[in-house]
Parts: C-alpha cells; structure tokens; sequence
C-alpha cells in the first residue's frame, strides 16, 4: 500500500496529479522533495520530516504489476523503467493520483542450470517421457450445415480475435526487446516529442478492451426469462455450442497472464459468466440465494456498515448503495435515524456530511415523485432540524437552512407547518434573519423569498387569477380585483399562514409589505375559509382582530341573533346584546372589556425582542441585505421565474486560515 503523509504544522499542500523521478522510485508534492521506499510489495512516499505526519492517501501498488511487461520498458545501459498511476484513496474517497516511474538497475541475469547427471561425458540432460495428448483445432467459423445461434457464433470470432491480438502483442514485445539501448532510448524520445497517431500498441489495446467489452455483453444476454441461456433449434446445435463455449473458457484461463494487463479484469468477468451459462449446466455450484433473504441480508450489513462509522468518514460507495437501497422508500426512516445518531451535533465536518447524504436520499424520492413514506418519523426528524438550527456553530445552522430551502417540496400540508411555519418562521426567524453570521442571514433570506414568498406569490395568482410580475401597472390593476371562491390545499394554507408571520416580521423592522395588500386580503380570506371547514388543522393563532370577531360571534350566538354586518354595526341603535337580555349583556360586555386590553398587548406572531440592544447593529446590515435580495428576486420573478436559484454552502469554514474580506462576498 503506498500513502502520502504531510507533516503537521506545514502549508505545503501535495498535489493531487503531478510526477517526478528518481533512481529507485519516485512520487510528487508541490515544494517539498519527497523520498520514498518499497518493503514487501508496498511503496511508501513520506515528506522528511522530524514531527508526525499527517495521512493525505493511500494506493495500492502491486509488484507483479511493476514487473509486467506492459509496463516495463527497456532504456539506455540495460536499465528498466515502470510508470505508473494510481488513485489515492482515504476513507473509502477518492483524493487524487499518484504518479511515479520505478527505475530497475543492474538487475540480476537470471539463467536456467542444466538438470541433469554428471558423467564422464559431462553434464547429461535427462529427458522424461512426455505424455500428449489428442489436440482438436477450435473451430471458429461455422458451415450452413452445422449451424448455431448468431451470439454463439460471434462468441467464436471475439476467440479468434483476442488470439490474434495476443500473438501481435508478442510480436511488438520481441521489436522491442531486438533494438538496441541506444537506438531504443532515440525512438522513445522521437515518440514522446512527435507522437504517432497510428500507434499499433495502442490499437491493439483498444481493440482488446472493446472485445472484450463485447465479449461481456454476449455472455450475459439471454433469450429465455428462467435461465442465462440462448434458445437451440437441436441437441447437435446445443453441442456446438457448449463446446465454443468450453474453448472459450480455456482461452480465458490459460491466457489471463498473457493479455495486456488493463483487460485481465475483463478475463475473469467473463470466465465467472461462461460458469453461470444455463448452456453448461455446471451442477457443482450452488443455486442462488432467495431474493427476499438474500435483500434482508444486504440491508443489514449495509445498516451494520453505517452504524459503525462516522458521517464523515461514510465512502462514496457507501453513500451510492444506501441510494440504490432507497428503491424501497421505506427504509428512510431507519437510514435517517442511523445516520443522525451517528453525528456529533458540535462537529461541523459530521453536521456537513451528514445533512449531504440525508439530501440525497430526499431528492431522490422527489426524483421519483414521491413523499415521505407513511411510516417516516417525522418529530424525530424535526428535532433534529431543531437542534441543527439552533445551534451557535454558523456553519451548521446554514447547512440545515441550505437542506430545508432544497427538500420543502417533498413535505405535506401537516409536515410543512410544523417545520416551516412552527419552528423556521414562528420560533427561529428573528434569530436567523438578525445573526452575526451574514452566512446564515443570506441563506434564511433565500429560503423566506424563494419558497415562503414565491409559495405566497403563486397562492394569489391562483385566487386572483392573475399572475403577479411586480410591475406598476399590473399592481395598480391587482388592487382593483377580488378573490374568487378557491378552494386552497392544507400546504397553501400553510404558505398563507407563514406570509402572515413575514409579514408582521418585516413592519417590525420597518421594511414594506412585498406583496400587494389586496391580493394579499383575498389570499386570507381564502385561507379562512379553509380554516373554518378543517377543525382539526392547527394553523395560526387568533390575531386581536379575529378575537374581537370571535367574541363579538360569541355574544350574537349568546343573544340567539346572526352577527351583524359591519354597516348595521356602526348604525345608531340601540345593541343588539343589550336587548337579548341580561345573560348576552354580560357576555357583550365582558368581549367589549377584553379587545382594547388585546388591542393593548398587540400578539406577536414570532419570537424575540426586535428592539434589543444587542441586535440593533446586525438589524441594520440584515435590512440592507433583505432589501438587496427582494430586488434580485423581484428580476428572477420577471425573467420568467424558471429554475430555483443555487444556495452555495462552502464545505469548509470561512475562517479556517483564510483572511477573507466580507464585503467581497455579499
């Protein structure tokens, strides 16, 4: 296994795809010589340093492959050269290449002694009996009269083919190995300053590779639904086939050392897929396992897997099969739960991780047009949330606001109040839109005016029935009109309920309502009207107006009488509680005293002391930002409002050894 280690304490950054030299190995890093070592089939490059050293990744380089003879090539007094190139890899994730040539010097001639017994002739050779054997020439062409099915008969041309590429690519190896040092060591530097398109060595390799992608292809097709197997008009043609087949797989076994070596990998594909050929009917393996045991037993180690690391140190493949076991949408819930309890809330690398991979997971079931499934734990979800968003550490709190902003689509009408109307807006929004973070201002802001004001913005075009664009003209013309008689969805409800909160939001730091009032009324009284015919709905709390209403509905219900419309209200008369009697006199009187002291302590529909002292300096830069972005907004809506605008989170903290001025990034 050969890693990079970088001492601690330096700025020095190793490169990721860089190559150098030297005369028994070599790796590479930016500034810094590098020395590097080979023990036991490994080959390590460590910085020379006195401290520790910090892992940057890991490869594994085998010698075999260094010995090759696709690799190997011969230079100038009998020295032997191997490039390679290698992944690095760390935590299961790929962080960039190591390159290198290992130089071979001076190496031993290596000479075959005579086996034999000594005379007085000399040295005599002995020479056992041989026994051969009766050796049938592979057919690869067919006659008329001895037919087979077309993919079998292809199977037997790609036999010949990669035969002929082997012989080639020994021929080219003996060339090279005839030419001289010297003359060699001129054609390589010919080669490497004019490069010949028409390279025969590269040829054949591609041509291999594209056989035996090919060859791949054939041996996994079928033309039956029970067994990998092709359909045979007769036992003779059966025959034929299993013996192509059979010559094939010697093929594949004996020469799996003589191919080039980027399509060994390939050899032995396709070996294990001539083996499961329904052709052979080969009775020594073992029939697969169920498919409902063999799935159960997959997402048990694959929950056994999450479990036992970190999020952070989860591997990209890792994060693609929880994807792939995501085709069975419920076992998010379980998946959510795993990885949430595996990450430390104070640990912002684990929070980033963690709230990526719970995105993906989300956007793939919108992808596939789904919800949350039924049996998704939500309050466990949300506290989770919760915790995310209250936390002190900025970089957490925008990664949650960056995960709610993207995934608010996939949640129901209940899911959307509780998480957006009960806690982003109702408990948390004076303290994410007035933070010292201009990170998480920025993002909230996104959130409130792409989502909740979009959402809204659409809401009243549906009541309207006119789209609004923010234009003098068509406001002017939105004033003029009244709601129609809509029934809203419970998310509509939702959006109507948390603009209302925005709105009270906005007054209190003294900016201007962004939608028009009208439109806005009739968009209310719509979700009113949804209100009224959904007891069960927990939406808003009663504003002092709509509790003065209800006391006063209260008091007509008391008397036996309909409440009366504002005009009779206001004409002179005698009230009609106090002619009830006694009883709706006390209960008029008692809402009468009750709504100036409600209009006294006027309900805040959110959280927080606006004037507090400690938030005076940030209300300023967050007024100016708001105002900023309710411009951009405002041109997104008139370009047509096509795509979500992108919330870009850096996956590192701003402040980590990094002198960044804030205005440049506003």
């Amino acid at each position: 296994m050969s890693s990079i280690r970088e001492p601690r304490g330096s700025k020095t950054k190793l490169k990721t795809n860089s190559s150098s030299s030297s005369s028994s190995s070599s790796s590479s890093c930016s500034s810094r010589p590098c020395s590097s070592s080979i023990d036991g089939g490994a080959a390590a490059a460590a910085l020379p340093a006195a401290a520790a050293a910090l892992l940057f990744g890991e490869c594994w380089l085998p010698f075999f492959k260094l010995y090759d003879s696709d690799f190997v090539q011969k230079g100038p007094l009998d020295h032997f050269s191997s490039f390679f190139r290698e992944k690095l890899w760390r935590e299961g994730r790929k962080v960039g290449f190591l390159e290198g040539v290992i130089c071979f010097q001076n190496a031993p001639l290596l000479r075959q002694a005579c086996a034999g017994v000594l005379t007085e002739k000399g040295l005599c050779r002995i020479f056992p009996p041989v026994l051969g054997h009766e050796h049938r020439p592979v057919s690869f062409t067919f006659a008329a009269a001895a037919a087979v099915p077309a993919p079998v008969a292809r199977l037997a041309r790609i036999h010949e083919l990669l035969l002929h590429l082997i012989a080639t690519k020994t021929q080219q190896q003996q060339q090279q190995q005839q030419q001289p040092g010297a003359v060699a060591a001129l054609f390589a530097v010919g080669k490497r300053h004019h490069p010949d398109p028409q390279n025969d060595a590269a040829k054949s390799l591609e041509a291999a590779r594209a056989a035996c992608e090919e060859l791949l292809q054939l041996l996994s097709s079928s033309e039956t639904e029970g067994r990998r197997t092709f359909l045979y008009s007769s036992e003779a043609e059966l025959l034929r086939s299993q013996r192509v087949l059979l010559h094939l797989g010697n093929h594949l076994l004996e020469f799996v050392d003589f191919v080039y070596w980027q399509c060994r990998g390939s050899y032995c594909a396709a070996l294990c897929a001539i083996l499961k050929r329904g052709e052979l009917d080969l009775g020594t393996l073992l029939p697969p396992r169920p498919e409902g045991c063999a799935a159960l037993s997959l997402s048990e180690r694959l929950l056994l897997e999450l479990k036992a690391r970190a999020a952070a140190k989860y591997p990209d493949s890792l994060v693609s099969c929880t994807g792939a076991v995501l085709a069975n949408e419920k076992l998010l819930s379980v998946l959510v739960k795993v990885l949430l309890l595996r990450t430390h809330a104070h640990s912002s690398q684990q929070v980033h991780s963690a709230l990526s991979c719970l995105d993906l997971w989300l956007q793939l079931l919108a992808a596939r047009g789904l919800p949350l499934p039924p049996n998704f734990d939500f309050a466990f979800f949300r506290s989770a949330l919760e915790l995310v968003l209250s936390s002190d550490l900025y970089p957490v709190v925008t990664k949650g606001l960056w995960l709610v902003y993207r995934n608010l689509p996939i949640l129901d009408g209940e899911q959307l109040q509780q998480l957006l109307g009960a806690l982003c807006l109702r408990r948390l929004a004076l303290r994410l839109l007035l933070h010292w973070a201009w990170l998480v201002r920025r993002a909230f802001i996104l959130l409130l005016l792409y989502r909740l004001v979009e959402g809204m913005r659409r809401v009243i075009a549906r009541v309207t029935g006119s789209e609004l664009t923010f234009s003098q003209q068509q406001q002017q013309q939105q004033q003029q009109q009244q709601g129609r008689r809509v029934a809203l969805s419970t998310e509509e409800a939702v959006v109507v309920d948390g603009y209302s909160v925005l709105v009270q939001l906005m007054k209190a730091l003294g900016m201007d309502e962004l939608l028009p009032a009208a439109a806005v009324s009739a968009a209310a009284a719509a979700a009113a009207q949804f209100h009224k015919g959904n007891a069960t709905y927990a939406g808003a709390p009663a504003t002092p107006a709509t509790a003065a209403a209800a006391a006063a509905a209260a008091a007509a219900a008391a008397a036996g009488t309909d409440p009366a419309p504002d005009a009779k209200q206001t004409a002179p008369g005698p009230s009609p509680a106090a002619a009830a009697g006694p009883a709706a006199a006390a209960v008029a009187a008692a809402a009468a005293a009750a709504a100036p002291q409600q209009q006294q302590q006027q309900q805040q529909l959110f959280e927080g002391d606006v004037d507090a002292p400690e938030l005076q300096a940030y209300r300023k830069l967050a007024v100016a930002e708001f105002k900023k972005e309710i411009e951009h907004y405002k041109a997104w809506v008139a370009a047509g409002a096509l795509s979500l605008p992108m919330m870009v989170i850096p996956s590192a903290p701003l402040d980590a050894n990094t002198d960044v001025p804030l205005e440049g990034w506003q």
